[in-house]
């Protein structure tokens, strides 16, 4: 007897179900998520720069940069965490660390609002002070961030606007 092979009808039949059935999943490749502001700001910067706008540009220019150097400086980080929270830390060289607290938040996905506090003796009683800082985010990825900060001169009633940037470098 000779052996009996499949029909052609019997065979599409098969190979159709095979296939239907495979994971389409496992074939199509899957986008990457692509990081958020907040997901990159979360975690630990060290401050390796800080500039004035000094010749009025508007413009970060290499020259304008002052370093930071830690055997002059010391070392200052920034640390932004999931909770809204932070902390600063300002190591100079043979002064105890200071630490400062603060609340953070976002707006307009580049605009970063600090909050700080302060609570002094003022030889009565105990005052608690907060300062708002708002900055630009100019660059941020997974190494470096970069903010801007913009101020208006209202003392001496010129209304001229000045512009810092701070440059950090993540640590962790």
């Amino acid at each position: 007897m000779k052996p009996q092979l499949l029909s052609p009808l019997l065979v599409l039949l098969l190979s159709t179900l095979l296939f239907s059935c495979r994971d389409k999943d496992k074939d199509e490749a899957k986008p990457e998520e692509q990081p958020t502001t907040t997901t990159l700001l979360i975690g630990t910067w060290k401050i390796s720069f800080f500039a004035s706008d000094d010749n009025g540009n508007k413009q970060l220019d290499e020259f304008e940069k002052e370093f930071f150097d830690p055997q002059i400086d010391g070392d200052g980080t920034i640390t932004f965490y999931s909770n809204g929270s932070g902390k600063s830390v300002l190591e100079e060289p043979g002064l105890e660390p200071e630490e400062d607290f603060f609340n953070w938040s976002l707006s307009n996905n580049n605009t970063l609002k600090i909050i700080e506090s302060y609570t002094y003796f003022n030889g009565t009683d105990s005052v608690t002070q907060y300062d708002t800082s708002e900055s630009i985010i100019k660059t941020l990825n997974t190494s470096s961030l970069l903010l801007e900060q913009r101020f208006v001169d209202t003392f001496f009633g010129t209304n001229e606007t000045f512009i810092e940037w701070s440059g950090l470098e993540r640590v962790k």
